[in-house]
This record gives C-alpha cells, sequence and structure tokens, in this order.
C-alpha cells in the first residue's frame, strides 16, 4: 500500500454494490431484521445477524442502509460497538465500514468508535482518507485518534511512511484543537523523529490541560523511558485527566522502582477512570512488587475496582515468571 493508493471511501471495492437489482429486500437473518430497522426498532436480535455478512448480503445491507432514519442508523451503529465489547464471537467490520461513508457525521464518527478493535489494512487506508479529507472537524478528529493503535502497530514498518507525514502535518498548532490533540497523541509512536520529540514538547509545555494530557499519552506510546519524569509529573495534579494519562504512562515507562509512587497515588483518588488507569500501570510494571501491590489493593478495593485489580493481576503473570512460589 502506499499514498497513490488513497481514495474516496466510496471506492473501496469490498464496499460497492456491482449488482443489486435481483437482490431480496427483505433479507433473510444473514442480514438482519431490515424490515424492523425501517420501523424504528433496533434489538439485539436483529442485529447479531449482521455479523460477518456474506457479499449478497452485504450489497443488500449497503443498498438499504442510506433509506434508513438517521436516528436509526446511529442507534445501530451504538449498539453494534456495545454488542462488540461484551461479545467476542461477533464480526460487525463490513456493516461498519459501510457506515463510514454515511452522510451523516454523527454515523460516520460513531462507526469509526466502534471499529475500535480493527486493525487491517484496509481500514487504515479509510481511515486515512476520512482523517486527511473529511468535511466534519469531530470525525476528522475521530479517525485521527483510530490512527494511534495503527501507529504503535507499523511504527517500524513501511505503513509508518503512510501514516507519518498525515499526522505530523495535524499537530501544527494552527490545527482544529480536537485534531491536534488526536495527532499528537498518534504520534507518539513516532518519537525516534526529532520533529515529532518537538511537536510532542511543544504540547506538553503549551500550558493547555488538555494539549499536555495528549503529549503525556503520546510520551507514553514513545517508550522513550527518558519521558518518565515528565509523564510522571502529573501524578498528583488537581485535574483528573492529566492524573489518567500520567498513570497510563507509567504503565509502558515505568518499572518496579515506581510501584510506590502508583500505590501512593491510589491513596484517596476518586475518580475511577484514573484508579483503573494506575491499577493498569501496576500490571503492566508487573514483576514482585507490582504483583505485592495489587493484591494489597485488592483486599481493601471498592467492588467498581475488583474487576480491574484482577485483570491487572493477570497481566502481571502473563508477563512474568508463572513458576516462581515467590511471586504466585
Amino acid at each position: 500500500m502506499s499514498p497513490a493508493l488513497l481514495r474516496s471511501v466510496d471506492e473501496f471495492p469490498e464496499l460497492l454494490d456491482e449488482s443489486e437489482d435481483d437482490l431480496d429486500p427483505y433479507p433473510e437473518s444473514g442480514d438482519g431484521s431490515l424490515v424492523a430497522f425501517r420501523e424504528g426498532r433496533v434489538t439485539t436480535a436483529d442485529l447479531l445477524p449482521l455479523t460477518d455478512l456474506g457479499r449478497d448480503a452485504l450489497m443488500t445491507f449497503r443498498r438499504e442502509w442510506p433509506t434508513l432514519p438517521e436516528a436509526t442508523r446511529e442507534e445501530i451503529i451504538r449498539q453494534l460497538e456495545d454488542i462488540s465489547e461484551n461479545r467476542l464471537e461477533v464480526d460487525f467490520g463490513r456493516v461498519l465500514r459501510v457506515a463510514l461513508s454515511d452522510e451523516s457525521p454523527a454515523v460516520r464518527q460513531r462507526a469509526i468508535s466502534a471499529l475500535w478493535e480493527d486493525e487491517e489494512d484496509d481500514l487504515l487506508e479509510m481511515l486515512l482518507v476520512l482523517a486527511a479529507d473529511d468535511p466534519s472537524i469531530d470525525v476528522r478528529a475521530e479517525a485521527f485518534g483510530a490512527l494511534v493503535r495503527f501507529a504503535v502497530l507499523h511504527a517500524d514498518d513501511d505503513l509508518r511512511n503512510l501514516m507519518q507525514p498525515l499526522i505530523v502535518a495535524a499537530t501544527a498548532p494552527e490545527q482544529p484543537y480536537a485534531i491536534r490533540r488526536s495527532a499528537i497523541e498518534a504520534s507518539g509512536a513516532f518519537a525516534d523523529d526529532p520533529e515529532v520529540r518537538l511537536a510532542i514538547l511543544d504540547a506538553y509545555d503549551d500550558g493547555d490541560d488538555g494539549l499536555r494530557a495528549s503529549a503525556i499519552r503520546a510520551m507514553g506510546l514513545s517508550g522513550r523511558v527518558e519521558w518518565l519524569a515528565d509523564a510522571m509529573a502529573d501524578l498528583a495534579s488537581p485535574e483528573p485527566l492529566l492524573r489518567f494519562e500520567s498513570a497510563r504512562a507509567m504503565g509502558p515507562l515505568g518499572s518496579e522502582t515506581n510501584v510506590g509512587d502508583l500505590y501512593e497515588a491510589m491513596e484517596g483518588e476518586e475518580d475511577v477512570e484514573v484508579r483503573h488507569a494506575i491499577i493498569g500501570a501496576l500490571g503492566a510494571i508487573g514483576g514482585r512488587a507490582g504483583l505485592e501491590a495489587l493484591r494489597r489493593l485488592h483486599q481493601m478495593a471498592e467492588e467498581a475496582d475488583l474487576e480491574a485489580i484482577d485483570d491487572a493481576i493477570a497481566e502481571a503473570l502473563m508477563i512474568g515468571d508463572l513458576f516462581d512460589p515467590g511471586v504466585n
């Protein structure tokens, strides 16, 4: 794949309807309950058949999709995202790709969000088109945000060259605020480039909490231990967003020597998302110190934190020595 391949989202062949005149407009279970959707009824039972659509079913769905009310289309995507988060066996990727070319910016934005686990190259290309050319700032910002995982995934291969110029250009101060923030976060994967490091540091020192949070996120994604002190600086910030990003960055940047800082930060923390970021960082650091801290937290944890702590312990055990009796 090269920059010459970038196209409009509508031009992707797997979404094109080449011969749909003879297709059943009221498809059976393989296409979902389009009749119910037309009436504004959206249930899990109607949505589950939309998983992993075949060619004919996809053609029918793509033809019928624009005829549905906008509110219904948005509700379908919202529920598909919820189902995907709770049922590992479903795959709505083909349906969600149809929604990426929806006339509604709200639907396009939600479809990008719903594809949060998808790492296929064709989606990367579509996201690059949306990030560069979509008329909606919100959609472009969402697309840049989705590019974060692709930047990390392809930081060391040829696809980096497809992403980096667009992402770096979007970190400029004159860019819309939401787009700049998302681009700064995505740029963290390319922090071996001096220009990228400068953009991250400029955002960090900008004086705006949102930009600083995005810079801390980029620092964590960079994996550059030299930024650990900067990332840790906001662990006790009065702003929950900064505490959250600071804790999250300490997972990839920190070591067992930082476990005490994270454990101390957990004391009295009222924001559940910040607590879970701290817990996640302890799991990512792992080792005896990380596991001990997590087990102590488990003994006194609030109900809302127990699952996060269990997941963090599992992660720490997975990356550590499972057979060391001093760890288990």
